[in-house]
């Protein structure tokens, strides 16, 4: 009854909040300059907005704006480019009173918002004539604050979520901790899809495949270059070793059991250690040059110890699996008062390619303006 009581609670929020839109104009004299950033040639980096109160999560609605979940703030907000000339005109808030909102994903005209504690349904977010109102759907472990990733199924029946573990490498009483969820929206249940993910923090579908991929950041406290971070293809049922195993069914010195490891799935693709890779998606849009059809691009948060530095990267995939990581756009930390570092990341309508800078509160855009020619 208490959910259901701060339910209701939420809903004069929302109703309140969704008849104004607040406009946060970006003045050009205090623009952070984009030429910090270096990127291949024929692309350019601007700013698209900023002043963010922690963005995280980043969706295309249907009505083609972009929608961010800002952590910080609690709440999740629409920027709208009324003129289409690539830069925020204006901000409308569309839910407030989260608890650190992560990952967004439209069904329909409802946006679904992965909090610390539960996934919530935002009833007609994008409709022309909103009646905001809030559903929990499904109550994560308590205390679990570490931001969790949605991901629609192509069938549009069903979210995929992310609930990550609360150590290093500990046991766990709760069979939802460290696994990939399953929540079907027709029968209204949640199963666990797989498990033994330390923190899925980055969800995306293959569609030269149909896989699953999910980013994952290893544990600590084995060295400053192991265990490496990984990008897992995520089938139902299976288990991907945490914490009793790691990289290429490596056991863990807690555990040292390489039995258990036998019964777990490697990874796909290993990223070096700490490198903390966060949002990943896979370019569908038709405006970058053709042979980045079908790559992923993956924000690599970065090591506080300046081991991996902050950076979107270019993996490369050949015939559907996952093939070389290369650098596609750098410079975070050129800017001393307000480093920021990518999280999260969308392909526009425009095949844009967006990125959400938490720690700077901004949302980067990246365009393509050279001659698209096919590289091997």
């Amino acid at each position: 009854m208490a959910v259901f009581r701060a339910a209701r609670h939420l809903v004069g929020l929302y109703a309140l909040c969704s008849l104004t839109a607040v406009l946060h104009p970006i003045a050009a004299s205090a623009q952070p300059s984009a030429g910090r950033f270096t990127v291949p040639d024929g692309f350019r980096v601007s700013l698209y907005a900023d002043s963010l109160g922690g963005p995280w999560g980043l969706t295309f609605g249907p009505d083609s704006q972009l929608y961010v979940s800002l952590r910080g703030d609690g709440a999740v907000v629409r920027l709208v480019d009324e003129d289409n000339d690539g830069v925020v005109d204006s901000i409308a808030t569309v839910a407030i009173g989260l608890n650190a909102p992560a990952g967004i994903a439209f069904l329909g005209v409802d946006l679904w918002v992965a909090e610390a504690s539960r996934l919530t349904r935002v009833m007609g977010a994008a409709s022309e004539m909103p009646e905001l109102d809030t559903v929990p759907a499904v109550e994560f472990p308590d205390g679990d604050n570490l931001p969790a990733s949605l991901l629609l199924e192509p069938s549009a029946l069903a979210f995929y979520v992310s609930v990550g573990a609360d150590c290093d490498a500990c046991d766990t009483d709760d069979g939802r901790r460290a696994t990939v969820l399953r929540y079907d929206t027709a029968e209204r249940n949640v199963r666990v899809w797989a498990r033994g993910l330390r923190h899925a923090a980055g969800l995306a579908l293959n569609p030269a495949t149909g896989e699953l991929w999910a980013t994952e950041s290893g544990r600590r406290g084995l060295g400053a270059d192991v265990p490496t971070d990984e990008l897992n293809t995520v089938h139902p049922g299976r288990d991907y070793g945490w914490p009793y195993c790691h990289g290429p069914r490596v056991a863990a010195p807690e555990y040292a059991d390489p039995r258990r490891c036998d019964r777990t799935e490697s990874p796909a693709f290993m990223f070096p250690a700490r490198s903390r890779p966060l949002g990943i998606v896979l370019y569908s849009g038709d405006t970058f040059p053709t042979d980045f059809r079908g790559d992923a691009f993956i924000a690599l948060g970065g090591s506080p110890a300046g081991l991996v530095a902050p950076q979107v990267a270019r993996l490369r995939v050949r015939e559907g699996r996952p093939a070389t990581l290369e650098r596609f756009m750098t410079g975070w930390g050129a800017e001393a008062a307000s480093p920021g570092s990518p999280v999260a990341l969308a392909v526009g309508p425009d095949g844009s390619l967006y990125i959400a800078d938490e720690a700077a509160g901004r949302v980067w855009r990246v365009v393509y303006h050279g001659v698209a020619v096919d590289r091997p």
